[in-house]
Formats: structure tokens, C-alpha cells, sequence
């Protein structure tokens, strides 16, 4: 009688979880070289479980461990410029590099218009806006890849974001705070409700660059009726 055969496991995967096992080793000796962070694993399988996270192997779980650990490092040490008025908090990309995050996550490329903007003549329009509640925004929607800042918690200001333009959002209204006096528009983004405001984030609207901020400016699309 045969005894029954066991599964097979590929030899690239077995090669790449001992790669990133002894990537994994040369991290955690180099971080736990007799200091405690207060990032342990415990608090990164929370955030697993949290977030529905799996990993392949051990060593990949590992190689993952030390990424998050590098972006909580650079959570809490957070400060925005005086001028910017932003956050930043873990979620969901909280295991990617910043390499890994735009090249997934980003790369909308907008198509050259093919007439040159025609003018809009003034017209009066209300101090604030918001689309949401009246019925005519879609709810937040996680887009993986198909689908603009890592780990943005919701700020309203100019913000270090640059003004290339690699990602889509959706202006869905716009208002004032009553407080600061700034402006701000409304946007809604595609990675989920964990980002940001419930997945929206407010940019700051009328700045002087003229790029708009976090290029806001730079490709925009609107419906003509």
C-alpha cells in the first residue's frame, strides 16, 4: 500500500521566504540591537487582523513586520512644517514601502486636452457646498490597484505632497472653516473609509500656487451640460 503522498511546495516560494527570513533576521538584530521601540509583533498582528492581513510564509511575515515598524517609526515622528496643518496615522498601507505604495497604488495618467480650456464667465456661487448630502456622491470604494497620499489621516492645507500628478480623486464639494478662515475643497478618494476622513480629505483651496494644491490644478476634469 502507497503511502500518501504530501503536497508539494514550489521551490521559487521556498527561495524567496528564506530570502526574506534572513532579510527578515539581519532587520531584527539591527532594530533590537538592545533598544525596545514599543513596536512588537503582537501590536503588528492587531493590525493584521485588523486590517485582514495574510502573508505566504514566515519570512515574509517577518521582511512585512520590519516595513510597518519603519512607517510607525516615521508615524510618531511626524512634525508638519508650521504653515501645514496635516497628520498622519496607520492603516491599511501600513506594510508598504513608499516605493511599493506609489507603484501600486498611483500612476493616473491624464490625456493631453485636445482644446485649450475656454473661459468661464463669472457667475455668483454659494460660500459652501457638499455634494454628499444631496444625494448625488457614491459611497467610498476600495479600488487596489485599478485606482492620492500614503497614510494621510484628513488635513486641510497646502500640505508636502508635491505637485506631480500621478492620481485621481473626485472634488465632490467645497466650504470655509469657520475658525482659520481657510478654504477648503471636498475630496474623495478610492483606497477604502480607513484613509483619511472616512476616506475623503480635505485640500485647501484657493492657494497661491498655481498648481493648486497637491496639483489639484494641474489635469482637472469636468461635466460639460
Amino acid at each position: 500500500m502507497m503511502a500518501p503522498s504530501r503536497p508539494m511546495t514550489s521551490p521559487v516560494l521556498l527561495v524567496v521566504c528564506t530570502l526574506l527570513a534572513l532579510q527578515a533576521m539581519a532587520a531584527d538584530a539591527y532594530y533590537n540591537n538592545g533598544s525596545d521601540d514599543g513596536v512588537t509583533m503582537q501590536m503588528f498582528e492587531e493590525w493584521m487582523a485588523k486590517f485582514g492581513k495574510t502573508y505566504k510564509c514566515h519570512g515574509e511575515k517577518e521582511h512585512r513586520f520590519g516595513i510597518f515598524r519603519d512607517n510607525v517609526h516615521f508615524i510618531r515622528g511626524y512634525k508638519p512644517q508650521v504653515t501645514y496643518d496635516s497628520a498622519v496615522g496607520i492603516n491599511q498601507f501600513a506594510d508598504l514601502t513608499n516605493d511599493e505604495f506609489v507603484a501600486t497604488y498611483t500612476g493616473a495618467k491624464p490625456p493631453h486636452p485636445k482644446e485649450a480650456p475656454r473661459p468661464v464667465d463669472p457667475i455668483w456661487t454659494p460660500c459652501c457646498i457638499d455634494w454628499r448630502f444631496r444625494g448625488a456622491v457614491t459611497g467610498v470604494k476600495d479600488q487596489g490597484a485599478c485606482g492620492a497620499d500614503e497614510d494621510q489621516d484628513g488635513a486641510a492645507d497646502a500640505g508636502p505632497c508635491g505637485a506631480s500628478s500621478n492620481h485621481a480623486v473626485t472634488l465632490v464639494g467645497y466650504c470655509q472653516d469657520g475658525a482659520s478662515g481657510k478654504k477648503y475643497w471636498v475630496a474623495k478618494n478610492s483606497w477604502g473609509k480607513t484613509w483619511g476622513q472616512q476616506g475623503y480629505i480635505l485640500l485647501e483651496k484657493d492657494v497661491l500656487q498655481p498648481h493648486g494644491t497637491c496639483g489639484i490644478a494641474v489635469s482637472p476634469f469636468y461635466p460639460t451640460v
